[in-house]
């Protein structure tokens, strides 16, 4: 007769939390950090930074009014953590989709006066928070879209105006220039 001698056994992997949690929502916590060997993180918890493009971008999506410089600056960070594989104006067309704009020209055309960008996302946050549940909301959702596309409108004509008043403004300082010009060598 031959005799095995079998190894131990592992004690079994624990599959519940020894605490007692007061909601459903800490027992989750709880049970993933017991159960997970590099330990589980909650959302809550995660820190954004200026060390991820991912992160850039949230950040970026969370604010409502941006200056044009600080996002020139997100871009040049962008461009900086792409290791270069984003060009300077890839990264400021992300910005811009980030924001709801298709590309960066079209951002640029919709800017306010003291070049400020709105985030065409913002507010949408009531009306897709109960989009399917009630009609009201769809609504908002609607009126909302309006007021952006009237206001987006508005900047884009106040933008062109603009534009057309500076390049005037530099036809005359160079007809002037050239007339002096002329007036001195004659």
């Amino acid at each position: 007769m031959d005799i095995v001698v079998l190894p131990p056994m592992e004690e079994p992997k624990q599959y519940t939390v020894r605490t007692v949690s007061q909601t459903l929502g800490d027992h989750y916590v709880m049970f993933l950090n017991a159960n997970n060997l590099t330990c589980y993180i909650d959302e809550k918890e995660r820190v954004l930074s200026y060390n991820n493009i991912g992160d850039i971008l949230l950040l970026i999506a969370a604010r409502r009014v941006l200056t044009i410089k600080r996002l020139k600056d997100h871009a040049r960070s962008i461009k900086k953590l792409s290791s270069k594989l984003l060009s300077a104006s890839d990264a400021l067309n992300v910005i811009a989709r980030a924001l709801g704009y298709r590309d960066w020209p079209l951002l640029m055309f919709c800017r306010h006066q003291d070049d400020t960008v709105e985030n065409v996302w913002s507010g949408f946050e009531d009306a897709h928070s109960n989009l399917f549940s009630e009609e009201s909301s769809i609504e908002q959702f609607a009126l909302k879209n309006k007021h952006i596309h009237r206001l987006l409108t508005l900047n884009a004509k106040l933008n062109k105006t603009r534009s057309n008043s500076i390049k005037q403004k530099q036809r005359r300082e160079e007809k002037e220039s050239r007339t002096k010009r002329q007036s001195t060598s004659a």
